[in-house]
């Protein structure tokens, strides 16, 4: 607490400043932002173009029980959006499944993306005990 002395028309006036209300005020403010960074963090978009399909359906189960595997038109592949390469997919995928407990993935595949590679990844997903791939497209194709 830090005290100035005032004087006014011959009075003798303390006055102080009080620091808690305004440390509280800066550490909400502090994690706001930390908050507020993270959330923007976990939203990166991957520019896929998914092919269309006109018997496309929209899958209701929980969408965060599943690992995200994206393959790009570069052949570059992504796991819950970190970027990875095929030599090291089965580790990252079996840490997240048993670290999470999970057993489905959904692969995410642009449109132009080596049919080859997709397969691979489908491949290396069921070789590390993930019983259930699901492929993502986009419905109302021609």
């Amino acid at each position: 607490m830090r005290s100035v002395s005032k004087i006014q028309r011959g009075r003798f006036e303390r006055i102080s400043l009080e620091l808690t209300p305004l440390v509280d005020i800066v550490f909400l403010l502090l994690i706001f932002l930390v908050v507020t960074t993270t959330f923007v963090a976990e939203e990166r978009v991957i520019d896929v173009k998914l092919p269309q399909a006109f018997t496309g359906t929209v899958n209701s189960q929980q969408e965060n029980k599943k690992i995200d595997v994206v393959v790009d038109r570069d052949g570059n592949i992504f796991v819950d959006g970190q970027l990875t390469g095929v030599q090291d997919l089965a580790g990252v995928v079996q840490i997240k499944a048993l670290t999470s407990d999970i057993k489905t993935s959904r692969i995410l595949a642009d449109e132009s993306a080596p049919y080859g590679l997709v397969i691979k990844v489908m491949d290396i997903l069921r070789a590390t005990g993930i019983t259930d791939v699901e492929l993502s497209v986009e419905s109302g194709g021609k």
